[in-house]
C-alpha cells in the first residue's frame, strides 16, 4: 500500500521499536527484491514505548489509561511537557514522576513569564537601547548565548528536546538569580535583555507545540491555553496602572532611603 502511493523508495519510515525485526526486516526484504534494489528506505524512526507506571499498557494489568482520562488529570500543555522530557526514541513512563516533574517545568516557565511580562509592562522614560550594560548584564547575556548554541546542538542531535528543555530551564534559572541580584543592588533588570531571553524561550515552546502562535510573551492566559489576545487585552488597562504605582512607590522608596515607603518599596519589590 506504501509502495502504491510513495512508489519504489520512501524517505522515512516510522514505528514502533518492537517492529524493528522482524516486521521492519520482512518489509525491506520483500520490496528491494520486488523493485530489485538495494535501498527501499532511506530512514527508519522507530519510536519508544509507553509504559505505565513501569509497565506495559494493558487492560489486564488494569493500567490501561485513554487520553481522554490522562486530560482529566492533567492539561495538555503538561502533558506535552512530559513527552518533550523524554528522547522521542526511548521509553516513556506516564507515571507519577514524569509528570510531576512536567508540571515543575511548566510552573518554572509560567513564573518567569509572568515575571518578564510584568518588567516589559511598563517601560520608564529612559530609552532602554541606550541603557549602560553592567557586568551583571554581560555575565548574563554571555549564558544566553551559550544556553542559544546549546540548545541548538541539542535539536541537531536527534531531535534531543529533553536535552533542549534542560538547557532552557538552566537559562531561565539563571535569568530570575539576575533579576534578583539586580533588585538586590537597588538597580532595574535589562529590559532589552529580559525581553530577547523571554521571546526566545517562547518561540522555542511555539515550534514544539507548548504555546499557540497567537500568543506574544509566555502562555495565554485563558483557561483552554488555545488563545490569548482577549484575556490580556481586557486585563492590560488593570495591570499597567498597577505597574506604573509599583514603579512610582519604588522612586520614593529609593529617594528616601528609610521610614514607611522605603518598606513599602521592599515589600513591593517581594511579591511581584
Amino acid at each position: 500500500m506504501s509502495c502504491d502511493i510513495l512508489g519504489s523508495k520512501i524517505d522515512v519510515h516510522t514505528g514502533g521499536v518492537d517492529l524493528k525485526f522482524p516486521h521492519h526486516d520482512n518489509e525491506i526484504a520483500q520490496a528491494e527484491a520486488h523493485y530489485k534494489h538495494d535501498q527501499w528506505v532511506n530512514y527508519f524512526l522507530h519510536s519508544g514505548h509507553l509504559t505505565i507506571e513501569g509497565c506495559k499498557m494493558s487492560k489486564s494489568l488494569k493500567n490501561f489509561i485513554t487520553i481522554k482520562e490522562a486530560l482529566g488529570r492533567y492539561t495538555s500543555r503538561q502533558l506535552r511537557f512530559a513527552f518533550l522530557l523524554h528522547a522521542w526514541n526511548a521509553t516513556l513512563d506516564y507515571g507519577t514522576n514524569t509528570m510531576q516533574e512536567a508540571e515543575q517545568i511548566e510552573k518554572l516557565f509560567n513564573e518567569f513569564f509572568l515575571t518578564a511580562k510584568n518588567l516589559l509592562r511598563y517601560q520608564g522614560a529612559e530609552n532602554e537601547a541606550f541603557v549602560k550594560w553592567g557586568s551583571l548584564d554581560k555575565d548574563l547575556n554571555a549564558k544566553f548565548l551559550s544556553k542559544k548554541s546549546l540548545v541548538h546542538e541539542a535539536l541537531c542531535d536527534s531531535i534531543d528536546t529533553a536535552s533542549a528543555l534542560n538547557e532552557m530551564r538552566d537559562l531561565v534559572k539563571e535569568t530570575n538569580i539576575y533579576i534578583g541580584s539586580c533588585r538586590q543592588a537597588s538597580r532595574d533588570p535589562n529590559q532589552s535583555l529580559i525581553k530577547s531571553i523571554a521571546n526566545y524561550a517562547t518561540n522555542l515552546l511555539k515550534i514544539f507545540g507548548v504555546i499557540p502562535d497567537d500568543s506574544t510573551i509566555g502562555f495565554p492566559l485563558s483557561a483552554t491555553g488555545s488563545t490569548s489576545a482577549g484575556m490580556e487585552a481586557v486585563a492590560e488597562p488593570f495591570v499597567t496602572a498597577l505597574a506604573r504605582f509599583r514603579d512610582d512607590v519604588r522612586i520614593v522608596a529609593r529617594k528616601e532611603k528609610g521610614g514607611s515607603m522605603s518598606k513599602l518599596g521592599a515589600w513591593i519589590d517581594v511579591v511581584s
